[in-house]
C-alpha cells in the first residue's frame, strides 16, 4: 500500500490494493476503478514500483459527483457526504435545504455515485443503486418526485456501473450489458421506444446494448462504448450529438454506431455533446459546441468525432452540466494534472479565459482549448456541475472551485473561487 494511508476500510484496501472485495465468498467487479501497471508487473495506479518508480495517478472515476448546484463524495467507509443546494432532497439527508458543508447521506455503503441536475444515486456493495433528489418524469419506480433520503431501485438487475443524466439513469450490470430507466421520449433510452412515457425500472439498450461497457446518458440521449472500444449513441440529435451525421431533430431509438469512430476507452456526455478518451490517449468531442465544450479551437457543431485541440495525452474526460447548453470540459491527464475548457463565467474552468463566446445577446468568458487548472495539484477524479467544479485528490480530499451561490463548493461559505479551495469534507 502507499505509505501513510489509512487502510480503515474493506473498500478502499480492495481498490488500493488491486484486490476484488469480498462479500462471503463472491468477488465483487470493481469496475469503477481504472488499473494502470508499472513496467515490473501489473500493480495499482498510484503505488510504488519495485523498480522505485510510481506508476501514474489511480483513478477513483465513481467517488465524486456533481449535479446543477450540489457535489457529493465518497470517503474511504464508503458513506456518502453532499453538499449545496438540497431544496429538492438531492443532498439525501431527509431536508429540503442549502448547506454549505457536507451532511451525511442516510444510506449506502456504496462503491460508486453519480449525479444529475436535482438528482443522485449511489451504487451499493452488491450492485443495487439507491436514488434521492428530484426524480425526473417518475424514473426508477417511484411514485412521488421528491425523495429526500436513498430509495433502492426495484429490480433484479445489479449493476457494476452507473450513470445519471437529465431525465435518464443508465448503467451496466455485472453480467454485462447496458441498462437505461426514466424518460423514454425522443428514444432517450436506447430501447427502440420513442413515446412520452417513463420506464420505472431499468430495460435493456437494444441491438449492442448486451455488449455494452460504459453509459453516458445526457439531455434526451444517451452514448456507450462496447467491449470492442467502439462507441454508440441513440436519442434526440439536438447539434451532432450522437456522432452519426444525422438530420438535426433527428430521434433515434436504439444505439447507432458513431461515424469515424476512432475506438474510445471511456466516454462521458454533456447536455448536448459528448467526449471520449481514445485508445491512444488523445480526446475527441461531437455535438453541441456554443461554449467551446468541445475543445477544439471552434464553437461550430461537430456531427462527427473531432479532436480536442492542442490537448496532451489524457487518461479520463469529464462533461459538464446536463441541461445547458453554456456548459464546461474536464479532463486530466496521465500524472492527475487537470485542464478545462470551456464556459467560465463564475471562474468553473480553474482559470482566466481569454475570449468571450456563447449567445450574441449574452457573451460570456469562455475558453475554446484547454486551459491548465490553477494550482498545480493532481487528481484521481473530477465532477461538473452547471458552474463549478470539483476534484478529489489521492487521499480523497476534495478541492472545488467555480460559483458558490448554493454552497456546493462545501467550504462553509457562498463566495465562490476561481482557484481550487479545500472543501470541508473529511476522507
Amino acid at each position: 500500500m502507499v505509505a501513510g494511508q489509512d487502510a480503515h476500510s474493506d473498500i478502499w484496501r480492495a481498490e488500493r490494493c488491486g484486490l476484488g472485495l469480498r462479500e462471503g465468498d463472491s468477488v465483487l467487479r470493481l469496475t469503477t476503478w481504472m488499473w494502470l501497471a508499472c513496467a515490473t508487473g501489473l500493480v495499482v495506479a498510484g503505488t510504488a514500483c519495485s523498480d522505485g518508480s510510481t506508476s501514474p495517478q489511480p483513478l477513483h472515476t465513481a467517488s465524486l459527483a456533481a449535479g446543477d448546484d450540489f457535489t457529493c463524495a465518497l470517503n474511504h467507509a464508503g458513506a456518502a457526504y453532499c453538499w449545496g443546494r438540497g431544496t429538492s432532497g438531492q443532498l439525501g439527508n431527509g431536508q429540503e435545504s442549502i448547506s454549505t458543508t457536507p451532511v451525511l447521506v442516510g444510506g449506502g455503503p456504496y462503491r460508486a455515485i453519480s449525479a444529475g441536475d436535482r438528482m443522485a444515486c449511489g451504487l451499493r456493495v452488491g450492485g443495487k443503486v439507491d436514488c434521492w433528489g428530484e426524480i425526473p418524469r417518475s424514473c426508477c419506480g417511484f411514485t412521488v418526485d421528491t425523495v429526500l433520503l436513498p430509495t433502492v431501485v426495484q429490480t433484479s438487475v445489479r449493476f457494476a456501473e452507473i450513470a445519471v443524466g437529465a431525465f435518464t439513469v443508465c448503467g451496466i450490470a455485472e453480467s454485462g450489458g447496458g441498462y437505461c430507466w426514466g424518460f423514454q421520449g425522443f428514444g432517450a433510452l436506447g430501447n427502440g421506444v420513442d413515446g412520452n412515457t417513463s420506464i420505472l425500472s431499468p430495460t435493456p439498450i437494444l441491438g449492442s446494448g448486451a455488449d455494452f461497457t460504459h453509459s453516458a446518458p445526457g439531455f434526451d440521449f444517451g452514448c456507450g462504448t462496447r467491449s470492442d472500444e467502439t462507441a454508440w449513441c441513440w436519442g434526440l440529435d439536438i447539434d451532432g450529438n450522437l456522432g452519426a451525421d444525422s438530420t438535426p431533430g433527428a430521434e433515434v431509438t436504439q444505439p447507432t454506431r458513431v461515424v469515424a469512430d476512432p475506438g474510445f476507452s471511456s466516454i462521458t456526455a454533456g447536455a448536448f455533446y459528448a467526449c471520449g478518451v481514445t485508445t491512444t490517449g488523445s480526446a475527441a468531442c461531437w455535438g453541441d459546441n456554443t461554449t467551446g465544450v468541445l475543445g477544439d479551437g471552434m464553437t461550430q457543431a461537430r456531427s462527427v468525432p473531432t479532436a480536442v485541440a492542442g490537448s496532451p495525452a489524457f487518461q479520463a474526460i469529464f462533461g459538464g452540466s446536463k441541461d445547458m447548453v453554456g456548459a464546461h470540459t474536464c479532463a486530466l491527464d496521465p500524472s492527475g494534472a487537470a485542464f478545462c475548457w470551456g464556459a467560465n463565467q463564475a471562474g468553473q474552468l480553474g482559470a482566466n479565459a481569454p475570449i468571450a463566446c456563447g449567445l450574441p445577446d449574452f457573451p460570456i468568458s469562455c475558453s475554446l482549448t484547454p486551459i491548465a487548472v490553477q494550482g498545480g495539484l493532481h487528481f484521481t477524479t473530477l465532477a461538473l456541475g452547471r458552474v463549478h467544479t470539483c476534484g478529489m485528490v489521492a487521499d480523497r480530499h476534495v478541492y472545488c472551485w467555480g460559483d458558490d451561490t448554493d454552497g456546493q463548493l462545501g467550504n462553509g461559505t457562498m463566495g465562490g473561487t476561481t482557484v481550487p479551495e479545500l472543501a470541508s469534507f473529511t476522507p
